[in-house]
């Protein structure tokens, strides 16, 4: 596709503006992530659920800590089941109306928070909305990588993650400013159902993904939504593009298998072990853990917590343009290294300063570092990662099924989270920091040593690398990892990389051999 497409294609407009408006999608999973943390803590909202208010900074009992772990909780595992089934709706209905069917649920669950007078009312309500924000997770990376030029779908893929952070900081400030009115938790509800709301309205008018048109034999209507979205790319080019993305679907499409067991057969288990493995390994950072529960963190070292929280959420935001603008350049694979390196050392220094009784302003501004090297690396690279490395056959299943192991994971952390946190029975902050930061290493080296780089390539020459696994121990591996640039020594590394780097699962035929 180099003739047709090439690297350094021009970024239109309509591409940029299509691309954003769908990432209203990651502004409601942002927002809803953000709120409820301090929403919680607020003491109109407790009256109101009929839970107790909180002595000396602490809740009193376990009873109170499990039902408001519940509230965080419960919109995860609605997510889960959102997730789940939001491959298998885009596949089969496309990804313009799946992502209208994430604003209709996200709308009503908003709703419901917002209007709630009782647990009840609010699990029902967080649930919903979890539905429409799983859906959303895994419909919108999804539709933005299938228009976005190969040179610049980094961006624009991540420009979900963008407007997730942006989603967070308006909510930390949003329950900021509402903290001293009795209802003023009902107003922070009530700003995502407007959100969602402009989503639901506005995707009826996106135009549909050329790839999904093509999978579905709608050439003309394909060629007609790349114009649309692609205004550069009219007439022959848009024609010449769209037979060369339907002779790479059609020779994908020879033996492939679209169901939920054909994700299972080699190589697409190695292609779903990695975007899983991507998506559980963005949880087990720790970082929904530090935005849900950023206040009782906060409050436990005696700092006022929503005006830490919300200097978190704007270092959130504006460190994710660091991500934005090194995805396309530095690449996917250096940027989760070097957050999981950052992410690790921020939690070590905060273990040491709790451990050592040295804890205060300090511990903001190293969770403030760890969560600008969660929003510049993790943050918007799993989602790109995700989004690309799967075939057309099945790839909407694939991303919902990644999506759906970073809700579930993610349900069980938020559960977990203020339990953990009691220093009685749990693992009070230095335990907690500590589990996180094991796992940030362990993220690391995960993608070191199995992950392919996939910077600059279409969707259809990455399928090439993920053929056979990766090799951790080919050198190649490592050298192609460490170079900088774009020149002909790179290119030579690069390609020294796919040859040594990657080895093939062992067959029956070698077995019989042997």
């Amino acid at each position: 596709l180099d003739a047709i497409e090439p690297a350094s294609e021009k970024l239109g407009w309509r591409t940029v503006f299509v691309c954003s408006f769908t990432t209203l999608g990651g502004f409601i999973f942002g927002y809803d992530t953000g709120v409820i943390g301090g929403v919680i803590e607020m003491e109109g909202f407790r009256d109101t659920m009929g839970l107790p208010r909180k002595v000396n900074g602490e809740d009193d009992n376990e009873d109170t800590a499990n039902k408001l772990g519940w509230v965080v909780a419960i919109l995860s595992l609605g997510c889960f089941f959102g997730a789940v089934t939001a491959g298998q709706l885009a596949d089969r209905i496309g990804r313009k109306w799946a992502t209208f069917w994430g604003g209709i649920t996200a709308t009503v669950g908003a709703v419901v928070q917002a209007a709630a007078t009782d647990l009840v009312a609010m699990y029902a309500g967080r649930f919903v909305c979890g539905i429409g924000v799983g859906t959303l997770s895994s419909i919108v990376p999804l539709y933005n990588a299938e228009v976005a030029p190969k040179a610049v779908r980094g961006f624009l893929v991540a420009l979900q993650q963008l407007a997730i952070t942006f989603g967070i900081m308006v909510a930390f400030l949003a329950n900021f400013g509402l903290e001293a009115t009795h209802q003023g938790w009902r107003v922070s509800l009530w700003l995502q159902a407007v959100a969602s709301g402009v989503l639901l309205i506005g995707a009826p008018c996106l135009p549909e993904t050329p790839r999904w048109l093509v999978s579905k034999g709608r050439t003309t209507a394909a060629v007609e939504a790349l114009e649309s979205v692609r205004p550069h790319l009219e007439g022959d080019k848009a024609r010449a593009m769209i037979a060369e993305i339907t002779k790479a679907l059609n020779e994908e499409a020879v033996g492939a298998d679209a169901s939920w067991t054909g994700l299972l057969v080699w190589p697409k288990r190695y292609r779903l072990i990695l975007g899983m493995g991507i998506m559980i390994g963005s949880q087990l950072t720790g970082i929904n853990a530090i935005i849900y529960y950023a206040p009782t963190i906060f409050s436990t070292v005696g700092i006022e917590p929503l005006v830490a929280t919300a200097v978190v959420g704007v270092v959130n935001f504006l460190s994710t343009f660091i991500g934005l603008y090194a995805l396309d350049r530095a690449g996917r694979k250096i940027l989760l290294v070097f957050g999981s390196a950052g992410m690790f050392l921020s939690f070590l220094g905060i273990v040491i300063l709790l451990a050592t009784d040295n804890a205060g302003i300090v511990v903001v501004v190293l969770v403030t570092l760890y969560t600008a090297c969660f929003a510049a690396g993790w943050g918007p690279t799993g989602w790109v990662y995700i989004s690309e490395i799967f075939p057309m056959a099945g790839r909407g299943k694939a991303v919902g099924a990644a999506s759906a192991s970073n809700w579930a994971i993610s349900t069980v952390l938020a559960w977990a989270t203020p339990l953990m946190l009691r220093e009685d029975g749990g693992l009070g902050l230095i335990g907690t920091f500590s589990f996180y930061a094991a796992f940030c290493l362990a993220d690391g080296l995960f993608v070191l040593l199995l992950c392919a780089e996939t910077k600059g390539k279409s969707l259809e020459e990455i399928g090439e690398l993920f053929t056979i696994p990766l090799n951790p121990l080919a050198v190649g591996n490592y050298r192609a990892f460490f170079s900088r640039g774009n020149g002909p020594r790179r290119q030579a590394e690069v390609m020294t990389y796919q040859s040594e780097a990657f080895v093939r699962e062992p067959t029956a035929e070698d077995s019989s051999t042997a």
